[in-house]
């Protein structure tokens, strides 16, 4: 992308919501690539293991004190480029294949 186009490939990007706010989801071969650059860091005495795809860190440890597996998902270090125009960051939650959560379609 030129600065003198200032925006991306339409074959680059899904639309997701709406179309009108020109927010689009990054298309299957820019996902795909930062799947394959995820990075594990793993737990130190400052912190709980987690998972970084894309900027977005999602931890998931034994947490003794709530007795219980804990995910959490942090997303405001999200690349920019799955940020919504209202700041959000589409985001779909599955659990032994139930959707729990999702918010991906939020317009």
């Amino acid at each position: 992308m030129s600065p003198a186009q200032n925006t991306p490939p339409a074959t680059a990007y899904r639309y997701c919501g709406s179309a009108a706010l020109g927010y689009r989801f990054p298309d299957a071969n820019t996902c795909s690539q930062a799947n394959r650059s995820a990075v594990f860091h793993p737990a130190t005495h400052e912190g709980p293991p987690c998972a970084e795809v894309d900027g977005v860190l999602v931890f998931a440890y034994l947490d003794h004190q709530g007795g219980a597996f804990r995910v959490s998902v942090h997303l405001d270090s999200a690349a920019q480029r799955l940020v919504r125009p209202d700041g959000t960051v589409p985001l779909r939650v599955v659990v032994e294949d139930t959707v729990v959560f999702d918010d991906s379609e939020k317009a």
